[in-house]
């Protein structure tokens, strides 16, 4: 029988079996405690040191007491990790495998997500079998000093009782063989990793032609690269209990919005075309430019996606078949062009996908010509005569490495990617124009620029994208240091930070256009309506770089204008812009830093993101709904304002009163994977007829029984400055309290920004009524 399985009753029956009487249990507990006292008091500490830390805990439970504080410690919410680890089952009977599956996914957890070095976590796996050594000698030492007392009062031992020890004994012996099986190596952990989370290998690819025959004295050198089956992946994310329900769910609720208001667009099921994110491969990207590799490359990922489109997916947990079609491929203007296989030059010839456009042609305004738009039938055309001419036709090299792709052709599936043509393209340009216009004006210098963004504090929302300072040198050399995010945030705030002198700089009118476009292609939902007004202010961004700033014209600018037509046919661009990509791409470039390991970096990073894959479905909630709150601590009902003490009595009947009363109260709540911090500006409505957004501010976030409430400040929005690009805010002091459920999300949480003593908020994306 398990010892691990007892009930108390047979505990209880067993030491009574052993000890015969109660003295003899009493002397155990007696000599445990006393041991375990000794085992507790750290020797660097003197006597002196003990006994304050005792006065201060003491202090802390008199303090406050359980009737002083309005929530319910069992239903508190912990972290994220916390909420995703398994349940422990005081009644299941657990084996050596459920020990060595729960240590596994600790080491798992260790690497893959705080990407611990593998030196790091040999360190603590030899610690934990050091500490476990400890404990089973203990248990050994103390288990032979009561039988010895029990022997020298003439207590019988029975045999029984010595075989309960021994097994206990044999299974604390076990548990340190145990740790150290599973580090033993790294292909022991990958093989614990199939066996308890369904561990995917990445699929091996070789991309060099095999000879034959081959000489034995030759050394082949091959190369590889790796790709991880999209069917068997989906089949394992899909099996997840939650996943289809959520699914389904998201997208009736999608659906239940748009035959509502039919103008609204949500997804690519809104758009003519549609989109579709699946980055399952790693490969170096020097081995598509030799075709015959690309083609290696690509045909186990045409053969995935053709057969995914074609059988479609059966789960067990759902009780019909789910289809897939194909729609579009992400990724950056080089990428694109790479898999569509047209030039991969924009400084010449037809540079762009999507439109008959030539290099030369690039400046002219849109009011005075346009393009001819590439179409199915014109594109095949243009292959075949590639193939004659045996050189590149209006841009286009040849047939692409995906023509065998169900639902994919190259002048419909490569959207545009708003990340590098606005992020990290147009935007940051203007900015550097704007700058270069006021150094040149004399209305700042490059020191000035310098000190003014190294001094601006930008607010605890925006704080995480905060941009590098612009220093002189990046001035001189017109380029723009940060990420895509970062850019972007300078962008929205530029006229903040530089309020003063906006209004006299001539390229400030190119931002005021640029800003009004950026601002729809970043919203979701996007109205179908939008997309004319959208068509007209491409047409004047343009006019107006060609005619401020003719030499400041890249290819991107060409790409900018084309977002009205690519809204039409795919819909909202941040469902497949590459800022997605970038986010996962941060992970395979600390991986790639950390390891070192540059012999084979496809393998590397394609098997540690196997690995992160299979933790993240070991999970137990994984995308179900949870509350996870940071800063936590209890607050005195006492320091609140007035208004906080009356809305708190009036409503929830709590007496505030007395000095010793406290409440739970956190700066960040996530509920239902939307985040709610203090002092934040967030979006309650809009009104339907001119889009105007209304505000709230969020003053506290306490937990009142066992519920998160927000006690917010409803703001009146005066105007919208168009020279800030923001909204002008007055306070009403109307406080309320509501639950996170009562907020239609419509913006993530905002910060006030203040230009000459007003309050300002300056959203990235437009917001309508849904």
């Amino acid at each position: 029988m398990n010892p691990f399985s007892w009930s108390d009753n047979e505990r209880l029956k067993w030491l009574k079996e052993f000890m015969f009487d109660e003295e003899t249990i009493k002397n155990f507990e007696k000599t445990t405690t006393d041991e375990n006292d000794d085992l507790l008091v750290d020797p660097l500490r003197d006597d002196q040191e003990i006994h304050n830390h005792e006065e201060e805990s003491d202090d802390d439970k008199n303090e406050l007491s359980p009737a002083d504080v309005y929530y319910d410690d069992s239903n508190e919410e912990n972290d994220l990790s916390n909420d995703t680890l398994p349940i422990f089952e005081s009644h299941k009977q657990y084996s050596m495998d459920d020990f060595q599956k729960q240590f596994t996914r600790f080491l798992l957890e260790l690497r893959e997500e705080h990407l611990l070095p593998l030196g790091i976590i040999r360190s603590i796996s030899d610690n934990v079998v050091y500490l476990l050594d400890i404990v089973f000698n203990l248990i050994s030492q103390k288990t032979e000093k009561v039988v010895n007392q029990s022997i020298n009062n003439d207590r019988t031992t029975t045999g029984t009782t010595v075989e309960h020890f021994d097994m206990i004994l044999g299974v604390l012996d076990n548990v340190p063989d145990t740790v150290e099986r599973t580090t033993k190596s790294e292909y022991h952990f990958h093989k614990l990793c199939v066996k308890f989370f369904n561990y995917l290998s990445p699929k091996e690819i070789p991309l060099t032609p095999v000879q034959s025959p081959v000489p034995i004295q030759a050394k082949v050198k091959q190369d590889y690269a790796y790709y991880i089956p999209l069917h068997q992946s989906l089949y394992r994310i899909l099996s997840k209990e939650e996943m289809v329900p959520l699914l389904i769910h998201n997208i009736r609720q999608q659906k239940e919005k748009v035959i509502k208001d039919d103008d609204l667009m949500f997804s690519f099921r809104d758009g003519k075309f549609g989109e579709n994110i699946n980055d399952n491969s790693v490969v170096n990207t020097n081995y598509l430019k030799d075709k015959e590799r690309s083609r290696r490359f690509y045909k186990p990922i045409i053969e995935d996606l053709n057969r995914l489109q074609s059988n479609g997916l059966t789960i067990d947990t759902f009780d019909s078949q789910l289809l897939f079609k194909f729609t579009s491929i992400s990724g950056d203007n080089l990428a694109a062009h790479n898999i569509g296989n047209f030039q991969q030059s924009f400084s010449s010839g037809y540079f762009c996908r999507r439109c008959l456009v030539s290099y030369k042609l690039r400046t002219v305004p849109l009011t005075d010509l346009s393009f001819l738009p590439r179409n199915e039938s014109q594109h095949n055309h243009f292959v075949q005569m590639t193939r004659i001419n045996n050189q590149s036709v209006y841009g286009i090299v040849g047939e692409s490495d995906l023509n065998e792709l169900n639902g994919f052709h190259p002048t419909t599936s490569l959207p545009g990617d708003v990340m590098h043509d606005y992020c990290e393209g147009t935007c940051p340009m203007i900015i550097m124009c704007m700058l270069k216009e006021a150094s040149r004006k004399k209305l700042l210098t490059y020191a000035q620029i310098e000190e003014r963004t190294d001094n601006f504090i930008y607010g605890s929302n925006d704080k995480s994208d905060k941009p590098p300072t612009i220093q002189i040198k990046h001035i001189i050399k017109e380029r723009l240091c940060g990420s895509a995010s970062q850019k972007l945030l300078l962008f929205r705030l530029f006229p903040i930070i530089f309020a003063d002198v906006t209004d006299q700089l001539e390229t400030f009118a190119i931002y005021l256009v640029l800003r009004e476009m950026v601002e729809i292609v970043l919203a979701l939902p996007i109205r179908k309506s939008w997309l004319s007004y959208l068509k007209t202010l491409e047409i004047r961004f343009q006019c107006l770089l060609s005619a401020l700033l003719p030499d400041e014209m890249p290819p991107k600018v060409h790409f900018c204008c084309e977002y009205s037509g690519i809204i039409r046919d795919f819909g909202p661009p941040v469902r497949y812009w590459c800022m997605r990509y970038e986010g996962r791409h941060f992970y395979f470039k600390k991986i790639a830093l950390r390891t070192g390991n540059f012999k084979n970096i496809s393998k590397t990073l394609s098997t540690r993101n196997q690995y992160k894959h299979c933790l993240l479905l070991s999970k137990c909630k994984f995308l179900k709904l949870y509350n996870e709150t940071s800063c936590v601590k209890q607050t005195k009902l006492s320091n609140c304002d007035g208004d906080v003490k009356q809305l708190l009595y009036e409503k929830f009947d709590i007496e505030c009163l007395s000095s010793s009363r406290r409440i739970l109260e956190c700066q960040v709540l996530i509920h239902n994977h939307v985040a709610y911090k203090q002092n934040s500006v967030m979006v309650y409505d809009v009104i339907h007829e001119e889009d105007t957004p209304l505000f709230l501010r969020i003053h506290h976030i306490f937990k009142i029984n066992t519920n998160w409430v927000l006690i917010i400040e409803y703001l009146t929005t005066e105007l919208f400055d168009c020279h800030l690009s923001a909204y002008e805010l007055t306070a009403t002091g109307i406080l309320k309290a509501i639950s996170p459920n009562d907020i239609e999300y419509y913006h993530k949480p905002l910060d006030i920004y203040l230009v000459n003593g007003v309050s300002f908020v300056s959203l990235s994306s437009r917001v309508t009524k849904h």
